[in-house]
């Protein structure tokens, strides 16, 4: 069985509209993902969308990037993983997000090997900063979260901020407080402005930027200042939605 990245993505975005066919100088925010996904991991990178006819250009994408695309469920994420990993004999996965281009590749690269050399089942990494961080997981323990879900809708996220019994490992925990006032996730128009200076600044470097580097450039440039404020409010609406006791 194979490694794979998994990039969850969908064109159904409310806050920001189709926010990963958004470009910057002529390329989208997906693109810029895919390619530094590129650079660094020799394995398959498959996009997890849905059959719905809206997200018919992430198939075009994909087939335009020579990637895999899978096509499953359009509101059960996790039995879109589970389908997409049998599918193509994946068995070990790091799941992240069409919208944040700078996941850490350190950390993606770092949960392969931790799922290899341990019997854990699943990993968290949710100490980094928001938009640079994934979730490793093998095939047996997705299928758990699959068989055991409570509801159709949840993410891998929700089933793994539960009390399931799964052998995991707790990946940057030291991380947290340096940490929890970075954002470059992209969900809201401030989070674009900062994706875009961030792009025309650093040029083709977005490929291989470090996570210390990214961090230094967000605090010395003064990003916080357009986009922090988000922060709290995401905080808030995952309190509300019972993933932070």
């Amino acid at each position: 069985m194979k490694n794979a990245v998994f990039v969850t993505v969908r064109l159904k975005s409310t806050r920001l509209k189709k926010k990963v066919m958004l470009e910057v100088n002529g390329v989208y925010v997906l693109k810029y993902l895919v390619e530094r996904i590129k650079a660094n991991f020799d394995g398959d990178i498959v996009l997890c969308t849905s059959t719905h006819e809206d997200d018919d250009p992430i198939q075009v994408f994909a087939n335009l990037e020579n990637i895999k695309c899978f096509r499953g469920s359009e509101e059960d994420v996790l039995d879109r993983y589970y389908q997409a990993a049998k599918c193509f004999d994946i068995g070990k996965i790091y799941i992240i997000y069409g919208d944040e281009p700078f996941t850490d590749v350190e950390t993606m690269n770092k949960n392969f090997e931790m799922l290899e050399e341990s019997k854990a089942m699943w990993i968290k990494n949710d100490s980094l900063p928001e938009g640079t961080y994934g979730y490793g997981i093998t095939l047996k323990g997705l299928e758990y979260l699959n068989n055991n879900k409570i509801a159709e809708g949840l993410e891998v996220w929700q089933m793994m901020a539960s009390d399931m019994p799964l052998e995991k490992i707790e990946y940057h925990t030291e991380m947290k407080s340096r940490y929890e006032n970075i954002r470059v996730t992209i969900d809201y128009k401030e989070d674009f402005e900062v994706f875009k200076k961030i792009i025309n600044q650093i040029g083709e470097d977005y490929k291989t930027i470090t996570l210390e580097d990214l961090v230094q450039l967000y605090e010395t440039q003064g990003l916080y200042n357009i986009n922090g404020f988000r922060i709290e409010e995401y905080i808030a609406r995952i309190k509300y939605q019972g993933t932070i006791n």
